[in-house]
């Protein structure tokens, strides 16, 4: 809440201090209403208009820094909610795991796309979904662990993890996206616009890394399960 906030008051005092900024929004907002079907127009236009400054550091900081800490928080819902039964740390991360996937099962179907580029999405959302499996169950073994053995450091560091994963995922997803305006590529430099050819690499690595986190994680808590009915 504090962050959706501050980010108020910053557009607040951007467009109040900037009367040329909010007539420039005016326009493209004019410019999207009229538009013809000019793809390449509207894209030029809105390109232009995500290069001024603080536009496109505004959408990195909601959607790398804001989205990630509030879904983080909210999406392992079942974890918060089953404390009270003094869950085992593997059953926290199974239980946020779980949520996680009910989350990008959710998320996936109310994202649409064209037949030519179906394909792409599915593939692409198939990365979406082992990260915030993997946060969530990150976060569900935090929750479990601060709440039945009092390791709150354990939390803490679950919580940045997961936080910091999904913001790097975020950030590079929508740096792959603007950098498809050319006003956006042209202002990145030489060494911007290599990293931003070289995003779609970083997201398949990061999602790579998912699944093998999710095997391993896997692997560890049957040992545990076992350790335990042995006992």
């Amino acid at each position: 809440m504090m962050l959706l906030i501050v980010i108020g008051i910053f557009w607040f005092l951007l467009l109040q201090t900037q009367p040329e900024f909010k007539q420039d929004l005016l326009n493209l907002a004019n410019r999207l209403q009229q538009s013809t079907g000019d793809s390449a127009l509207l894209q030029r236009a809105v390109g232009r208009f995500i290069t001024r400054p603080g536009v496109a550091g505004t959408i990195f900081l909601y959607i790398a820094v804001l989205i990630p800490v509030v879904e983080e928080i909210l999406k392992p819902i079942a974890v918060w909610l089953l404390l009270g039964r003094k869950l085992l740390p593997w059953e926290g991360f199974l239980i946020g795991a779980t949520a996680g996937a009910g989350y990008a099962l959710f998320e996936n179907l109310t994202i649409g796309a064209g037949a030519d580029i179906w394909t792409f999405v599915m593939i692409s959302r198939l990365g979406t979904a082992a990260v915030h499996v993997m946060t969530s169950g990150l976060m569900g073994w935090g929750l479990a662990s601060a709440w039945t053995e009092k390791r709150y450091g354990r939390l803490a560091g679950s919580f940045l993890a997961a936080v910091i994963l999904h913001g790097v995922w975020n950030a590079l997803n929508i740096l792959t996206a603007l950098a498809e305006f050319p006003a956006f590529h042209d202002q990145l430099g030489l060494f911007g616009a290599y990293f931003a050819a070289y995003a779609p690499v970083g997201l398949m690595i990061l999602a790579a890394g998912c699944f093998l986190g999710l095997l391993r994680a896997n692997t560890a808590f049957r040992r545990a399960i076992m350790a335990q009915e042995n006992i």
